[in-house]
């Protein structure tokens, strides 16, 4: 049975976080709920320095900044994994960025244990414990919680101070602490920025079939979309899906009759949303800019292929783990924003990446002409 301190109210988080204050090194871990809205809704959160979790009920304490404090802190190293929708999560309810974080799937990438690896994997690899997830689709804003979910939360820390100890050794023993560093402070700076709601339309699937004018009301419709999702923090496809989006931008839909005809959109969205989606297309911006194709590029394919092949050869030569370097994706990205710089630039492209393969790629793209007609 793992000990834990339960907090739900805020005098007890204060004097939690001024217990906290002074260490180290913090394991910290979220439990959410997501299914039903744009913006995670948070149920716990479980925090460790080794010795001591608490799990903190963020629903029950009206001011959450001491811990926030904690996370901000660039003296207390912040060991989470997979921290991407917990970082999202904390930046969505309050806290800064978050400035000293350490990510065991990361770092677990960079020590060649493979892509994304699960926490399990990762406890069962350093602490060879089996933890069974028997509690992974709880309905973590109900209350109360029973002791078997909370001491499967709890579990979630319960290893991590131990593992981060053994694989920052382990990197600093290959030389790769300092890039490790580097990949986790862009995760905290990546979820701190938000994409604009001008290029929500190139996330829709398919969007390449609409062209022309089409493609400015898909623009439109997208744009209506991301900020009604917002607004009424829904998920994207509970507003709209993807398929109905698109067929109403190649369709011109421009009345509720044709909306209902034409694309056969439940009753449902035409009650709620007719209205805002006939607005949305007699709103048009016509100067969309295209949904580029890597295909209908010249040389795209042998340009990509090659850039893949150099990735190898760097895996090989420099000795960096193949789960660290760019996958085709965002190779693909990468070639799409220098065939037109509107287009986003992939994730990641600084520090560490952009020194060690801006020459060769560059190098790549120039003896292949590509893009060029």
């Amino acid at each position: 049975m793992t000990s834990y301190d339960y907090i739900d109210n805020n005098d007890d988080l204060i004097r939690c976080c001024l217990a906290l204050q002074d260490s180290s090194v913090l394991s910290v871990d979220t439990e959410f709920v997501r299914e039903r809205t744009f913006y995670p809704q948070p149920g716990l959160i479980q925090v460790s320095d080794g010795n001591n979790i608490s799990l903190i009920d963020p629903n029950a304490c009206d001011n959450l900044q001491p811990f926030f404090d904690l996370l901000e802190s660039a003296n207390i190293k912040i060991v989470m994994h997979s921290s991407s929708e917990d970082i999202e999560l904390f930046y969505s309810i309050g806290c800064a960025v978050i400035h000293n974080l350490f990510d065991t799937q990361i770092a677990a990438s960079w020590l060649g244990m493979g892509h994304s690896l699960s926490l399990q994997k990762v406890i069962e690899h350093y602490e060879q414990v089996v933890i069974e997830k028997q509690h992974s689709r709880t309905n973590w804003l109900n209350r109360p919680l029973s002791d078997p979910q909370l001491e499967y939360a709890a579990i979630d820390v319960l290893y991590l101070n131990s593992i981060y100890k053994q694989q920052h050794n382990a990197l600093l023993e290959l030389g790769y602490s300092d890039f490790v560093a580097e990949d986790c402070d862009l995760r905290c700076e990546q979820k701190s920025v938000e994409v604009s709601d001008q290029l929500a339309y190139l996330k829709v699937k398919k969007a390449f079939i609409a062209t022309g004018e089409s493609l400015d009301r898909l623009q439109q419709l997208a744009i209506w979309r991301e900020q009604t999702a917002r607004k009424d923090d829904k998920p994207r496809q509970h507003v709209i899906k993807d398929q109905q989006l698109l067929c109403i931008a190649l369709e011109g839909s421009k009345t509720i009759e044709h909306l209902t005809k034409q694309c056969e959109l439940p009753p449902f969205i035409i009650r709620h949303y007719g209205e805002q989606i006939i607005e949305a297309m007699n709103n048009l911006v016509t100067d969309t800019k295209p949904v580029l194709s890597l295909k209908s590029l010249p040389s795209a394919n042998k340009t990509l292929n090659d850039c893949r092949a150099l990735l190898l050869d760097i895996n090989l030569e420099k000795n960096i783990p193949r789960e660290v370097l760019p996958s085709k994706r965002w190779l693909e990205q990468f070639l799409l924003h220098h065939a037109a710089q509107w287009y986003p630039e992939p994730d990641g492209w600084k520090g560490w990446r952009k020194a060690l393969l801006e020459k060769p790629l560059s190098k790549i793209i120039n003896e292949n002409k590509f893009n060029i007609k």
